[in-house]
């Protein structure tokens, strides 16, 4: 829920567009996340271990103001 400037702040970031490419590599992870827990329970996908989308946290806002 961090928006970009508190995420700059945070990392010591110089400009917003150095913190955007964090909150944008996070929402992708969340977004992903998101896909598989919609994936039927019995299908099964070979390459993912055990629960592993359960360990996600929220998506971070990417607000300007």
């Amino acid at each position: 829920g961090a928006s970009e400037f508190q995420v700059m702040a945070f990392l010591g970031h110089e400009s917003p567009q150095e913190a955007r490419k964090y909150v944008a590599a996070a929402n992708t992870k969340t977004l992903v996340a998101g896909a598989l827990r919609l994936l039927p329970k019995e299908g099964k996908l070979s390459n993912l271990g055990e629960g592993w989308t359960t360990n996600f946290p929220k998506p971070l806002s990417s607000k300007e103001k």
